[in-house]
């Protein structure tokens, strides 16, 4: 039989697959006949679902590529900054709502996630069968600590997490997947994943325990495994657990910037989409006038509004958040943005101005003066002049 030989070259995170002679170095791979890219990979350590581009002999290819002799061949992980679905063969495009389903080693990270509103599937006594059929079945992304169970061929989608502590594996998944812009505070069941409701009290006042009953008014309620929720000690430990990751991921993934005017401050919003340019625009503005990552989010604001021209709603989106934070006295520091043809829609998260300790310059409102929403190379911009 034959043997042929190739070189290879694991970069960034890749290289924790590899022993350690073969990490972040070129080195030279044997093998007989001609094999998958895929299945050579793997050989070799690292799961198919780790790898965003392949490139040989300088040319990206997919999974089914059979390996030649003399190819030399580079394997890139996710790429974070950049747009690569010119070149990326390997998959369907990303997930643009990820959710996910983890294996039973994750259970303490699944409730972290639930915690935060991230839609992921858990159970303590799902076989890995179960778990790659419903990977399949509902489009979900697999997070494990078997990196086996990333080899099968179906998945398209999944991760190996890294940390074995629970509070760093949920920052690496966050900031692996993007999802700080995704974050919707006690919006999901922690025991069973479904979304979760408000609730009158006196449609589940015969079930409350007699403290609760005298102390507490405001429920939220499963319809799917019953389970009531209410803003006790539990609640505020999971709100000081919230701040502290939405304070670690604020530091790390700020997407915005300022420009120099005469007299006020020019802010610029940056995003892979519209919506999350017009996110980054008002983190920009309320930044001004406080430390965000100083500011508890234990109150919320809704509201629409239409507007066909884009750089006009963004100005609209920027004033009714000041609006809204003028009226009721917040200070906002995470904020959500969705839009449907002309129709927006706004949620945003803060507390009581008073309450701020970190205060800078106020803001009065946005104004039309340097006016920009436009997209370049993939990457949405929306910038204006705010008056202070």
């Amino acid at each position: 039989m034959s043997f042929f030989q190739a070189t290879f070259r694991f970069y960034e995170e890749l290289n924790d697959f590899l022993p350690e002679e073969k990490r972040k170095v070129d080195f030279c791979h044997s093998f007989a006949g001609h094999p998958s890219i895929k299945d050579t990979i793997e050989a070799l350590g690292v799961p198919h679902t780790e790898v965003d581009l392949i490139l040989v002999n300088g040319e990206a290819v997919d999974f089914h590529y059979q390996l030649q002799d003399q190819d030399r061949v580079s394997v890139y992980p996710m790429f974070e900054g950049f747009d690569i679905s010119a070149v990326n063969k390997l998959r369907p495009k990303p997930l643009r709502h990820p959710k996910f389903i983890l294996d039973v080693h994750l259970g303490k990270l699944a409730k972290y996630l639930r915690m935060l509103g991230i839609d992921c599937v858990y159970r303590n006594d799902l076989s890995d069968p179960e778990i790659v059929k419903r990977a399949v079945d509902e489009n979900r992304i697999v997070l494990t600590r078997d990196k086996g169970i990333l080899k099968h061929t179906v998945i398209q989608h999944g991760y190996f997490i890294r940390s074995s502590d629970p509070d760093l594996q949920l920052i690496e998944v966050l900031k692996r997947f993007d999802l700080i812009h995704q974050i919707k505070p006690f919006d999901r069941c922690l025991e069973c994943n479904a979304q979760i409701r408000p609730i009158a009290k006196e449609e589940i006042i015969d079930r409350l325990p007699p403290r609760t009953k005298d102390f507490y008014k405001d429920f939220c309620y499963c319809d799917q495994c019953q389970k009531i929720y209410w803003r006790g000690s539990h609640y505020e430990n999971m709100l000081g657990r919230i701040n502290d990751v939405v304070k670690t991921m604020n530091s790390d993934t700020k997407k915005y910037d300022y420009f120099d005017h005469e007299a006020d401050i020019g802010i610029i919003g940056k995003g892979n989409t519209i919506e999350e340019a017009f996110v980054s625009g008002a983190e920009a503005m309320f930044a001004i006038m406080s430390e965000l990552t100083t500011v508890k989010l234990v109150q919320e604001i809704q509201f629409d509004f239409e507007e066909n021209d884009d750089e006009l709603a963004f100005v609209e989106w920027l004033n009714m958040l000041i609006a809204f934070a003028r009226e009721k006295g917040l200070q906002l520091a995470k904020f959500e943005c969705r839009r449907d043809e002309a129709h927006w829609y706004g949620k945003a998260w803060g507390d009581r101005w008073e309450n701020c300790l970190d205060r800078g310059t106020e803001v009065k409102g946005a104004t039309l003066t340097s006016l920009n929403v436009l997209q370049r190379d993939g990457q949405w911009q929306a910038r204006c002049v705010v008056d202070v």
